[in-house]
Parts: C-alpha cells; structure tokens; sequence
C-alpha cells in the first residue's frame, strides 16, 4: 500500500523496487521457517514412497551444470518433495563456491563440493536455524535440510570443511 502511494518519478520507483525487493525476502523467510517447522514436527502429513534421490540430483543438474551426480541410485521411503528439497538446498549452498558432487557409498549419500567450505567458526553451528556465513542468507536452508533428513529417519553431519553426509535413510 505505501509503495502505491510513492510520487512516480525516478526516487518512487527506486523506492518500490526496495519495497518489493524486501516483501519478497520477508515472503521467503517467512516460507522458510513455516517449512523447517514442518519438518522439526516430522512431516506427518505428507505422501511417503520410493524416492531414488540420485535421480532427484540428476533432476536438479538439468539447470544446474556444476552439479555432476555419480551413477546408480540411492533409494529411500519418504515425502519426495521434502527430501528434493533437502538435497537442493544443500546442493544450491555448495553451488555458491564451486562445483557440487553427489555420489551414493555404502548407504550413504555424500554431498561435495570444490569450494573453500564451511569457515572452522561456524562448523559446531552450521545446522542451526539463522545461522548463516553467506551475505544475504537466512540460515535456514541448511536447518531444513537436516530437519527433514531426521523427519526421515536419517541424519546429516557435516565431515571435514565441505562434506555433507546423509546416513540412516530407511530404503
């Protein structure tokens, strides 16, 4: 509303371009944080059947051609969309420093990038709602991540500076 009521010249319109800029942020936030209390609740209400998340990644690498994924496939029981959106946030948050791996060994999907990694500081914390090294980020993408794996069954740990490592997924 107060955006509709700026003069129209070019200080209005600056003007409502950091209004959107700013709704559409709050907006995201707000999305965020609804999606991580879903997943903290453990996802009761959602579909759950076989997801192969290589599959997901190589999704996910059609637009994305720094993300390589390794063959086979990593077949979990879960809500599709939910682990989809676990593996792109940590896809799209290794993206931001280099290439991205994703490789299935042993029962476990690994998660790498080339990048320099998480900073050593904020390692013990990096799971954490708001916690976030990157300008601009709202540190609930990797929140979510982990709540939803653990909404699985499974866990997420970070190993070594850019390592991520999902294990205990039920097939």
């Amino acid at each position: 509303a107060a955006a509709e009521a700026l003069p129209d010249d070019a200080r209005g319109a600056r003007l409502r371009r950091s209004l959107d800029e700013a709704g559409r942020r709050v907006d995201a936030v707000a999305t965020g944080f609804l999606a991580l209390a879903r997943a903290e609740a453990g996802l009761v209400t959602e579909a759950r059947g076989p997801v192969d998340l290589l599959a997901v990644a190589r999704g996910l690498a059609t637009t994305r051609p720094a993300l390589h994924v390794g063959p086979g496939a990593f077949v979990v029981h879960g809500a599709a969309e939910a682990l989809e959106t676990a593996l792109r946030n940590l896809v799209d948050n290794g993206l931001v420093e280099g290439d991205v791996h994703i490789e299935a060994h042993d029962g476990t999907l690994v998660v790498w990038d080339t990048g320099p990694g998480v900073p050593e500081a904020l390692r013990d914390r990096l799971f954490e709602a708001w916690v976030t090294g990157r300008a601009g980020g709202t540190g609930l993408g990797l929140a979510l991540a982990r709540a939803i794996v653990e909404a699985h069954g499974g866990t997420l740990r970070l190993e070594g500076a850019n390592r991520f490592v999902f294990a205990g997924l039920r097939g």
